[in-house]
């Protein structure tokens, strides 16, 4: 499950282009990862588990987010959300409801929200596209869904919107 930000396709894209970047064919466009894995699509139907994830989805509302800084994992360079309440409250909310989850890699582990731009480039690069980045920071966009997605192998197709509900006081 993550949260995509389809407005964000055309500067990440730039960027990569600029630098050689690549974007990988199994590739999701610009997101912020919710969990990982997630429900087996033989339980992510009508009949079973859909409408209790389409339910606790409603329950977040819909939020504006704003990319306003770089940061890294050792091998990847990503853009930091603000905020990041919503998205760590989401993953906590779908851990509690299927805590088996927790079993198949979601770990006790910090939670923290990112959209990543490249992975595994030299350090001297990770500096150069942070260069590039810092005038057109901050990015802004807003959530307004989930998607589920699935891995075939070889490629992630998305499967499923999952609208976040009305905004919280809108």
């Amino acid at each position: 499950m993550v949260v995509r930000f389809p407005e964000l396709d055309q500067p990440i894209d730039a960027l990569r282009g600029r630098f050689a970047l690549p974007r990988k064919p199994n590739g999701i466009a610009p997101h912020v990862t919710v969990i990982v894995p997630f429900l087996g699509r033989d339980e992510l139907t009508e009949e079973r588990e859909l409408p209790a994830v389409r339910e606790l989805c409603a329950t977040v509302g819909a939020f504006d987010v704003t990319f306003a800084r770089t940061a890294r994992f050792p091998h990847v360079l990503y853009l930091a959300p603000e905020p990041v309440e919503p998205f760590i409250a989401l993953t906590r909310a779908l851990l509690e409801r299927w805590p088996q989850l927790r079993l198949a890699g979601n770990r006790e582990k910090p939670i923290v929200p990112h959209l990543t731009v490249t992975t595994a480039r030299p350090p001297r690069v990770f500096h150069q596209v942070e260069q590039a980045l810092r005038p057109v920071l901050p990015l802004r966009a807003r959530a307004e869904s989930a998607q589920l997605y699935h891995f075939d192998g070889r490629r992630w197709t998305e499967d499923t919107q999952l609208p976040f509900g009305p905004e919280a006081g809108g």
